[in-house]
């Protein structure tokens, strides 16, 4: 069996053409969010420990500082 160099090298010198193209804001929060059964959990301790989900709880800080993270453009 072989080795097969998939690396294009479209300038013919081995460097690299094109920047990666960059996701948008909303694709890279979703791959970062907690999975929906982990902030479903995250909600049901809030509530339980303290009868209401406030903007200081887990849930809410996580969901937040992705967001802050990455920002609407």
């Amino acid at each position: 069996m072989t080795d097969i160099d998939y690396t294009v090298d479209s300038d013919g010198n081995g460097g690299i053409v094109a920047a990666p193209i960059e996701t948008q804001y909303d694709a890279k929060r979703a791959m970062e969010y907690p999975q929906l059964t982990e902030q479903l959990d995250m909600l049901w301790h809030e509530l339980n420990n303290n009868g209401s989900i406030t903007d200081s709880g887990d849930w809410f800080t996580s969901i937040q500082n992705i967001k802050n993270k990455y920002p609407k453009t």
